[in-house]
């Protein structure tokens, strides 16, 4: 009840003074041609970028929302992965040399029911649709995902594009430790184009499993150690925008109808038959064999089909034509259209999100997790994450340190404590000390980043030190990461 009066307050004293403007966009006019490969001078916005922050982005550990609102994620993610390279892969082993070319490939799996969303809105995370055949932990997925990438990131719509798709790391060299391809996740392959694999991480395993505490994942820039052998399978992490555009091909199962969705994707298409012990030729992985020739080759010159793909939601349909995955991308945009004061009025009439749960009675999946959907109108976390993009006034700034200091939840934490990067350090202090002292999890996790660009602060340093001194170690001596595993 104290929280939900804190609210009442804070929401009629932005009803009197106004509060719904966004934050100031970037100056100038920057065209990014989507799906381009990054070139060797930076793009427009990453030097807009750049010009806002204090000191270059290899010793930068956390991201302001307001700095990324107009960046292009792909660029961005780039450039994430440039830096993980250079603080970290280069420094597990200097003398492991550049892979060999095409020497490993990123496949995704998903559900032949999701071909026309993805045709229609790019690959998507778990942290956009809220729908998932993994685990449904997207409080725990933010915490590693930011000690993965080794930076504290916001919460907002252009960030959760930002964060990474999950698909197979498939090495063409059978010693690297072969595993089965995991068809709970999916039954329609999407083999997608090199250039990818320069925005992408990868682990020897499950990177949820890894936990956050775990050394930063791997980049394609340098081929992996003799003794470094997938495990359940061997994951890759695409962060940044996804879509049509980085398909290489496809292949579909031996049966499958080859639909005017799958033709429309533009690029050649094959079957696989689904066998215990085979695999694809020089592969680590097993379980299916593709055909040897096309059953869909796209004609040069020749458009691929036009194809509109399956509708919004819309209000009255029956539940069963309901797409969870559309319904919560659609109610992404309606909180982008919510004034400030529309979205404290929510956030006070709502409570936590406490779906974050196995899902009882399924087999079939990694881990006893199955097919999850939480609506967006109970995640609150996306309500306070489009306040961290709105202009701070005192009173938007009071109801972020609000949630911060007092959230019942670390996630919800963790996401208001992101949009107060710009506070005064005498004001941030007590915060990042207040969810440090809280110990591991989502909220910890942000404030011991945010903290680390502030190390001069003896009392912070020590807070840090308290919450993971071997981490701090690593991130004071520019060591990252930590050697293979033998």
């Amino acid at each position: 009840m104290r929280a939900f009066g804190r609210f009442i307050v804070l929401l009629g004293m932005s009803l009197a003074f106004g509060s719904d403007a966004k934050s100031e966009p970037c100056v100038g006019d920057c065209k990014v041609t989507p799906g381009a490969a990054l070139s060797d001078s930076v793009s427009c916005h990453i030097e807009m970028l750049a010009s806002k922050l204090t000191k270059p982005l290899s010793q930068t550990f956390f991201l302001d929302p307001e700095l990324i609102e107009r960046t292009d994620s792909r660029e961005l993610a780039e450039q994430l992965i440039k830096r993980l390279n250079a603080i970290c892969d280069k420094k597990r082993d200097p003398s492991m040399q550049a892979p060999a070319p095409d020497s490993s490939q990123i496949i995704m799996l998903v559900p032949d029911q999701h071909v026309a969303s993805i045709l229609k809105n790019g690959f998507k995370n778990q942290h956009q649709t809220s729908v998932t055949r993994g685990a449904n932990a997207k409080t725990s997925r933010l915490t590693s995902e930011m000690a993965h990438i080794s930076m504290g990131l916001p919460y907002t719509d252009k960030t959760r594009e930002l964060l990474p798709k999950y698909a197979m790391q498939v090495f063409k060299d059978p010693k690297r430790g072969t595993y089965s391809a995991p068809f709970n996740y999916g039954n329609v392959m999407f083999r997608f184009k090199e250039q990818v694999s320069k925005r992408a991480t990868w682990s020897h395993t499950d990177s949820l499993g890894l936990g956050g505490r775990s050394a930063p994942l791997r980049t394609n820039s340098i081929a992996p150690a003799a003794n470094t052998n997938c495990e359940i399978y061997c994951e890759a992490q695409v962060w940044g925008e996804l879509d049509r555009s980085d398909v290489a091909s496809i292949m579909i199962p031996e049966g499958m109808k080859v639909t005017d969705e799958l033709k429309a994707f533009g690029v050649p298409i094959k079957t696989y038959k689904q066998c215990a012990d085979c695999s694809p030729e020089n592969t680590n992985v097993k379980g299916f064999k593709p055909s040897e020739a096309n059953v869909y080759s796209p004609t040069k010159g020749v458009v691929a089909p036009t194809v509109v793909a399956a509708e919004d939601l819309v209000v009255g349909v029956t539940p069963a034509k309901i797409n969870p995955a559309e319904q919560n991308l659609a109610n992404s945009k309606r909180l982008q259209a919510l004034s400030t004061v529309q979205i404290l009025k929510e956030l006070a009439m709502s409570q936590t999100d406490k779906t974050e749960t196995p899902t009882p009675g399924y087999g079939g999946g990694m881990g006893g997790w199955g097919m999850v959907g939480d609506s967006l109108a109970k995640d609150r976390s996306r309500l306070i994450a489009e306040l961290t993009t709105r202009k701070k006034d005192p009173f938007l700034t009071a109801a972020l340190m609000d949630i911060a200091v007092n959230g019942a939840d670390t996630g919800e934490r963790a996401v208001a404590l992101s949009g107060l990067g710009r506070l005064s350090f005498d004001r941030l202090k007590p915060i990042l000390l207040k969810n440090l002292e809280r110990g591991y999890g989502a909220a910890g996790t942000m404030a011991f980043y945010m903290g680390l660009e502030h190390l001069e602060d003896s009392e912070l340093r020590a807070a840090l030190e308290k919450f993971d001194v071997d981490l701090l170690k690593r991130f004071q001596g520019n060591t990252l990461c930590v050697k293979d595993k033998k």
